[in-house]
């Protein structure tokens, strides 16, 4: 797998010295696909979603109404997106569209994450929550919301023996914030905070 690094607009592959524009603006989000490693996705404050293969574009296309924020893959054969439109986007990535539209008022998608084999997606919100989707469930609805923050989350990790915990990343203001909170679905509440960081902190995983 070739390393490549997302700055503005582009994609960078150093090794190859290549250069490629990925969106008409900056690019926000960032993933490779778990099946597939020569496969990236990433997503732009233009509102686009793209994948891309050995640093060369597969398939771009808008599909938020405002910055798209996070994105991650499902299967070999489906990715999610979410925005600043408040909508969680499932694209069919053989039909190179939009799959599914799931959009909830005032859900400020800011991460997201691949839970259950693909049927499930944590995403972190400005609201402060961190919602659960089952895609194999029609509906605007979330099954489960978890709260119990005090600042928003901006990278959300499931641990990968346990789904069942979840590792979140804050923002910070003011001095205050920036913590790693653990979040246990059984509970539905977030059972350890670890304060640390003296700005936001932006990404999280478990090792």
């Amino acid at each position: 797998q070739q390393p490549v690094v997302a700055i503005g607009r582009a994609l960078i592959s150093p090794t190859q010295e290549r250069k490629v524009d990925a969106h008409r603006r900056d690019i926000t989000a960032l993933c490779s696909c778990e099946i597939d490693a020569q496969r990236l996705f990433s997503t732009a404050k233009c509102g686009s979603f793209a994948v891309w293969r050995d640093s060369a574009s597969v398939f771009q296309q808008k599909g938020h109404d405002a910055a798209a924020t996070a994105v991650t893959g499902l299967s070999a054969t489906r990715a999610c997106s979410g925005g600043r439109d408040a909508a969680l986007l499932v694209w069919d990535l053989t039909a190179q569209s939009v799959e599914d539209r799931r959009a909830k008022a005032g859900n400020v998608i800011s991460c997201l994450e691949t839970l259950q084999n693909g049927t499930l997606v944590a995403q972190g919100a400005e609201d402060l929550a961190v919602r659960f989707w089952d895609l194999r469930q029609p509906g605007a609805e979330p099954v489960q919301s978890v709260r119990g923050f005090s600042h928003s989350p901006l990278s959300v990790a499931v641990h990968p023996r346990d789904e069942h915990y979840v590792l979140t990343a804050c923002k910070a203001s003011n001095g205050f914030g920036g913590e790693a909170r653990v979040l246990d679905r059984r509970k539905g509440e977030v059972v350890h905070c670890f304060p640390g960081h003296k700005a936001d902190a932006t990404g999280c995983a478990w090792v």
